[in-house]
């Protein structure tokens, strides 16, 4: 046996074969998390979208129990609120003029299902956010809606 030989065999260390192996699970690891965080971001882009249209509807709500305090009562124990008929006409279909709308192509239509006794409706509104998301996949832009339905109790 020669020198070099020998010396070749007392050297620790890896083949080449095992360091492409070792490449290759580091590669799967890697793509694995980088996966895992754009399915988070998606995630978390589509929740906050879903929260600034339940806050939209939230707040126009307020804004029809604000309208005429006077006028807006509730019958015993939270059944239905009576609206009168100002309160009704001014925020009903889609509505314009909210300041602070921020989501894409974003309309809040208000609906109405009810009876009428004498000057007052017995109304359950149905507030209605309508937006373009564009967290789907691939970037294409999709048409969201949130409802909030305010029903007797």
């Amino acid at each position: 046996m020669s020198c070099k030989e020998g010396a070749r065999k007392d050297r620790a260390g890896f083949t080449l074969i095992e360091l492409m192996v070792a490449l290759f699970v580091i590669s799967l690891v890697i793509a694995g998390y980088v996966g895992a965080n754009i399915l988070a971001q998606r995630n978390t882009e589509v929740m906050h979208e879903r929260t600034v249209a339940l806050q939209d509807a939230n707040r126009v709500i307020e804004m029809m129990r604000n309208d005429d305090v006077n006028a807006t009562t509730c019958l015993p124990s939270n059944t239905a609120c009576l609206f009168p008929e100002t309160v009704t006409s001014r925020y009903h279909g889609t509505l314009s003029g909210i300041s602070g709308l921020t989501l894409a192509d974003e309309a809040i239509a208000v609906t109405y299902t009810g009876a009428t006794t004498g000057t007052h409706i017995i109304l359950n509104p149905t507030v209605t956010v309508t937006w373009t998301s564009y967290t789907g996949q691939k970037g294409t832009a999709a048409t969201e809606a949130v409802q909030i339905y305010l029903g007797a109790r």
